[in-house]
């Protein structure tokens, strides 16, 4: 009883406990807008979800989910990405600090690895058009626990009935907190940020 007792101390022993590896302060300036995305993917109901959070300050900043449909986990990321950096543009953030879980997806849009998935390649393409918009655009990975809010917005999306298209959006500001839905423009009406 004795030995059974010590081997299973010794496993207990070697347990690793996650360790907490938050973005260093330094790799956020806090001069230019910056902003999280993830996804979320619901095997059990074939579900995605999006979520975001764009911070144009400390104390200024929106939380952002939407419903994606079906889909993959590598669709509903590059779904969620795509949906920060329209509304970042939709509220005149033309400088972005990007941050993400998904070491992929940031490859990515970083454009270091191509994406040989073809039904994920129109988005990505998208999403290169979009980032041509922004005068500066930065994407880093970040480990997941930094990324909490994003994923829990992107969870509670998924979640919800499918209302693809429409984004729930929070704001947080000094003058207070309050929500609203809303339809994002489509690249149609994104003259307006072209030259």
């Amino acid at each position: 009883m004795a030995q059974i007792v010590s081997i299973s101390q010794h496993f207990r022993a070697c347990e690793k406990t996650p360790k907490h590896r938050p973005v260093r302060v330094e790799q956020i300036d806090k001069n230019i807008p910056w902003g999280f995305f993830d996804g979320a993917s619901q095997e059990d109901r074939g579900s995605c979800g999006g979520g975001g959070v764009l911070h144009k300050s400390e104390d200024h900043f929106f939380h952002i989910s939407a419903g994606l449909g079906r889909g993959t986990n590598n669709y509903a990321e590059l779904m969620s990405l795509r949906l920060l950096l329209l509304f970042a543009l939709e509220q005149g953030c033309l400088s972005l600090q990007v941050f993400g879980d998904s070491l992929l997806v940031i490859d990515w849009a970083k454009e270091s690895v191509q994406c040989n998935v073809m039904i994920l390649v129109p988005i990505l393409e998208e999403i290169h058009r979009i980032k041509q918009m922004y005068n500066n655009i930065t994407f880093t990975h970040v480990y997941r626990e930094r990324n909490g809010v994003a994923d829990r917005l992107s969870k509670e999306a998924a979640q919800r009935p499918l209302d693809y298209g429409i984004w729930q959006i929070t704001v947080h500001s000094p003058v207070g907190t309050y929500s609203y839905y809303h339809r994002p423009f489509h690249e149609a009406d994104m003259d307006q940020f072209r030259d």
